[in-house]
């Protein structure tokens, strides 16, 4: 480091170098990812960002894991995208909060009743105490809807950035959710299964 090793070097060639490091670090980081399961089951812990899939997965997201080709846009006369994608965001919020808290109480009333069941089975074996969660830079899609002769179902994927803490650089997600509404006035739409995207 005393010698002149760098005395030839423009602003350019450190831009270049940098680019190497960068790319070096994006391999690296994409290896490791490659050591991770790429899917989690459909009814897997949304807030999991590791979950590991079940042996047999139980397809409440709609036969597979795999994300579905082509997007069905059949949305009823009553549906407004703007709202709900804004009602999506909130819930998305809300859940992460009520996981971090274990207040399964409170996810019972945005998600079905098989939907609870699994992830109380998956925060049990987190253990009881509260964890701690921040999302930076969430983005909503709608990704499809279909107005069926028993319910509305809709599909929605999320993507951002997780931490543990608000320093962190965390890491990036995406996840789609499969919601469905019974018919009628004011039903809720409820988390019917949860998919994570490799």
């Amino acid at each position: 480091f005393m010698g002149d090793g760098f005395q030839g070097m423009q602003i350019l060639d450190f831009l270049i170098m940098g680019l190497i490091a960068f790319l070096v670090f994006r391999f690296i980081a994409a290896r490791r990812r490659q050591q991770q399961p790429q899917h989690a089951a459909a009814g897997h812990a949304p807030y999991q960002r590791e979950a590991q899939p079940q042996a047999a997965p139980q397809s409440i997201f709609g036969g597979s894991a795999a994300p579905v080709a082509s997007p069905v846009i059949n949305a009823p006369a009553w549906f407004n995208e703007a709202s709900f994608l804004a009602a999506a965001r909130s819930h998305f919020q809300s859940l992460q909060q009520h996981w971090d808290a274990n207040e399964m109480d409170k996810i019972a009333e945005f998600v079905t009743p098989q939907m609870l069941e699994f992830l109380k089975r998956e925060r049990a074996e987190l253990g009881e105490g509260f964890q701690s969660t921040y999302i930076d830079d969430l983005d909503v899609q709608l990704d499809g809807v279909d107005d069926r002769a028993d319910q509305t179902d809709a599909t929605l994927t999320f993507r951002g950035v997780s931490k543990t803490s608000r320093f962190d650089q965390g890491e990036a997600f995406s996840e789609s959710w499969h919601m469905v509404r019974a018919h009628g006035e004011n039903q809720p739409w409820l988390v019917a299964g949860i998919r994570q995207n490799g």
